[in-house]
């Protein structure tokens, strides 16, 4: 029970207060860009914003009931992060509406990290109440309280 506690602890640490945002965006590519685009100058990183959209145009990280995780072709970076968006109004990505967008920068070599951050976030994706509850949060505060609690 503690290693869980404890890996919880660890997903929720990775989000940063620095890249949290409460967007107003009309595309999901344009989302992915301006936020890669932070997540690139946050973390001194080369070629994530390229990364992401390399990624995406082979196949969609828009996943069901509004959760979106989209990551790098490869995971290069110096510390593990999670940028996290919230859209309360939703946007449409190929049919699907986005809410919730967890970006990931992980270090490399970390595909048990990789591993669990999806897991916890299938999980969560399994209750559509719980992504609209968590994309209308006011705050990184609200959302890091909530998140914690549904994990």
């Amino acid at each position: 029970m503690g290693t869980l506690l404890d890996a919880n602890k660890g997903l929720l640490e990775m989000i940063s207060p620095d890249l949290f945002s409460i967007g107003d965006y009309n595309q999901y590519l344009e989302l992915l860009e301006d936020v890669a685009s932070k997540l690139e100058s946050y973390t001194h990183s080369e070629n994530y914003v390229t990364s992401i959209l390399e990624r995406e145009s082979y196949v969609s990280t828009v996943y069901d009931n509004g959760l979106a995780i989209p990551h790098p072709m490869e995971m290069k970076h110096s510390e593990n992060l999670i940028s996290v968006t919230l859209l309360p109004k939703g946007i449409i990505h190929q049919g699907k509406t986005v809410k919730l967008v967890f970006m990931l920068a992980l270090k490399p070599n970390q595909v048990e990290v990789h591993q669990h951050i999806s897991k916890k976030l299938y999980g969560l994706m399994q209750q559509a109440s719980v992504v609209q509850e968590l994309a209308n949060c006011q705050n990184y505060q609200e959302f890091i309280n909530l998140l914690r609690i549904c994990l």
